[in-house]
């Protein structure tokens, strides 16, 4: 029922040289957000991240990593079960 609108659009800006990808979004009842991506540099291990926006305020939070990868992943193709 009813359309959608894009009311905002952004980036995630880490700094020079570093990646952000692989983005999932939340909305919450009363219109908050719940952005959750990876970031990566060279000499940076990928992390997972969030940053949470107030449905009121419009203001997003710090990003927050939720988990930091312990060592790079040398693997191609799928992984052996």
């Amino acid at each position: 029922p009813g359309q959608s609108v894009l009311a905002a659009d952004g980036y995630i800006d880490g700094g020079p040289g570093v990646w952000s990808f692989m983005p999932a979004l939340c909305a919450g009842p009363r219109g908050d957000l719940c952005l959750v991506y990876t970031r990566c540099a060279t000499n940076e291990l990928p992390s997972m991240c969030f940053t949470l926006r107030d449905a009121v305020t419009g203001v997003w939070s710090p990003p927050t990593v939720v988990k930091a990868s312990s060592q790079p992943s040398l693997q191609n193709g799928p992984r052996p079960r």
